[in-house]
């Protein structure tokens, strides 16, 4: 029963996702493969049902032990919420079956020509998003290119520009928790988590714990060292941006273009 239970939730979830979500690419194949896959398994129950159910008449009698009832109860509902969370993707609050996890290969950063022409940054913004590119990386290159991704700046008081990147949220998909950033009650909030982070760095730490042996961070945020930046206290505005750089093999690199996305003032 809860083996149909769950497949059946597992087929109903996904598609429901898709109809709300849309069928955006990737989404809607992650999405449809695991409501095939649950499909699969029910119509597999049904077709074995008489191969399963002596499985399940013993696993029955098991958990009925007349002297053991609570002990084995207890390992039954934990595997029922492992099993049910596995099949089904349902958050439960203290229990999240985590994400099966996504690879790069149908997304591509390169720019075929047009280039487009965009130069939002100031002097001081640019040479604070040309600092935030790792130019040796260019190496891995086959030959140059034009890469577009994004880059946020940490702008202070004294005037200067710094790069920084949305590991100071804390959070893996602050995007989602946060969405558009033209809320003022996001964005405030937004701020004050980026400011007290930035602090936190800045001393070393990571939340309670000297960051030399705190749990790292889970997403794959390219490590900046903040303490030569102004104090967290100084910090003024947060800004978003879409560059496209000129990337050689070579490792001469350099932004050819710098597009203003969404900035906020942090209090």
């Amino acid at each position: 029963m809860w083996l149909i239970i769950a497949n059946v939730i597992g087929v109903i979830l996904p598609v429901i996702t898709i109809l709300m979500k849309g069928y955006d690419g990737s989404r809607f194949r992650y999405y449809a493969g695991y409501a095939v896959f649950n499909a699969l398994i029910l119509i597999l129950a049904f077709r074995y049902k008489h191969h399963l159910l002596p499985i399940i008449d013993r696993c029955v009698e098991w958990l009925h032990h007349p002297t053991e009832q609570y002990a084995r109860r207890t390992v039954f509902t934990v595997g029922m919420v492992i099993f049910l969370g596995y099949f089904t993707k349902v958050y439960l609050g203290c229990w999240f079956p985590a994400i099966s996890g996504w690879g790069y290969e149908p997304v591509t950063i390169v720019i075929n020509t047009p280039i487009p022409q965009h130069d939002d940054a100031s002097e001081i913004e640019l040479a604070a998003l040309n600092a935030s590119i790792v130019s040796e990386n260019a190496r891995y290159l086959k030959g140059r290119c034009f890469l577009e991704n994004q880059a946020m700046l940490l702008h202070f008081e004294n005037g200067e520009s710094h790069p920084a990147n949305m590991e100071l949220t804390n959070i893996v998909f602050p995007d989602y928790v946060f969405g558009a950033f033209s809320d003022r009650r996001n964005t405030t909030a937004l701020g004050r988590i980026i400011k007290g982070t930035l602090e936190n760095r800045q001393n070393g730490r990571r939340f309670l714990l000297p960051e030399r042996v705190a749990y790292p961070e889970h997403a794959t945020y390219h490590r900046i060292d903040y303490s030569a930046q102004p104090p967290a206290d100084e910090l003024k505005r947060v800004s978003f941006w879409t560059v496209v750089v000129d990337a050689n093999p070579d490792g001469r690199t350099k932004i050819v273009s710098a597009k203003l996305e969404d900035s906020f003032d942090v209090e």
